[in-house]
């Protein structure tokens, strides 16, 4: 499963799978953001995917615990750093969502015991399954006030063709 919500994050890992597996030349970094940011702001989730998401846009902000890959190691010093540094000028609502969920219920306990006001995700239905969950969060970041991005990962993988993609939550 991969979990690349924020481009920039995965600029070095799509430069080599561009490079090594495609034989074309490499766009550069602003063009790639760019392009990646463009296609972004076009998506819109489908309405049983909106109905999971937050009423108001730009009303909260979101903890990302990125762990694919292996990722390993305890950054929550810096994470809480940053945390509180947002929380002392945004008094605002956290959600915390990741691709481990005992990753998850870590950083909310301890988002908590910060004293952070952690919001609960709507449960997705029974009929979603798991591209609708990576959906209602890439969508739940791209409406969030900001965000503070946890990845400690391990090595990177070799890109894998996802043949599975629910068409259905995307409008």
């Amino acid at each position: 499963k991969n979990f690349d919500l924020y481009p920039e994050t995965s600029v070095g890992t799509i430069r080599q799978w561009v490079e090594t597996e495609t034989g074309l030349p490499w766009v550069g970094r602003g063009a790639y953001l760019a392009a990646y940011k463009s296609v972004q702001s076009e998506l819109r989730p489908a309405p049983e995917l909106l109905q999971l998401l937050p009423e108001h846009p730009r009303s909260y902000f979101v903890l990302h615990i990125r762990r694919t890959d292996s990722g390993t190691g305890d950054d929550w010093p810096l994470v809480e750093a940053a945390l509180l540094k947002v929380q002392a000028a945004h008094m605002h609502g956290w959600y915390v969502v990741s691709d481990e969920p005992r990753e998850a219920e870590l950083a909310q306990r301890r988002g908590q015991a910060l004293g952070l006001t952690v919001l609960n995700l709507k449960p997705l239905p029974a009929d979603m399954g798991g591209t609708d969950a990576m959906l209602r969060d890439f969508f739940l970041v791209q409406r969030a006030l900001g965000t503070v991005q946890s990845s400690k990962v391990g090595q990177v993988p070799k890109p894998k063709t996802n043949k599975q993609t629910n068409k259905n939550s995307l409008k």
